[in-house]
């Protein structure tokens, strides 16, 4: 299901191409996302929601929270819906810019 979700997101996302965007439904585009991730974790509508502002601004993001509470998991079940590259970043104190 998350794959055929992403042939049909590729389709509904803002062009990458800076000099001719395309106008998307975003209303339709937030409440499919939420349905696709939402068969694979529960809850977080709301970090779901923030994710998908980030993604739609070309921005970044960083999720904190306790060991345990599926940041990992609600990070590459949103990827994988959207059918993006996932990478995973872990911030430990002696982190370097080369890292």
């Amino acid at each position: 299901a998350l794959k055929s979700f992403a042939a049909k997101a590729k389709q509904a996302v803002v062009s990458v191409d800076l000099a001719a965007p395309q106008v998307v439904d975003g209303k339709a585009l937030r409440s499919a996302v939420l349905a696709e991730v939402g068969r694979v974790v529960v809850g977080n509508e709301s970090t779901i929601e923030l994710m998908l502002i980030a993604q739609l601004c070309r921005g970044h993001l960083l999720m904190e929270g306790p060991v345990g509470s599926g940041k990992t998991h609600l990070a590459s079940s949103f990827c994988q819906a959207e059918g993006l590259r996932y990478k995973r970043q872990q911030f430990v104190a002696d982190l370097l810019p080369a890292d």
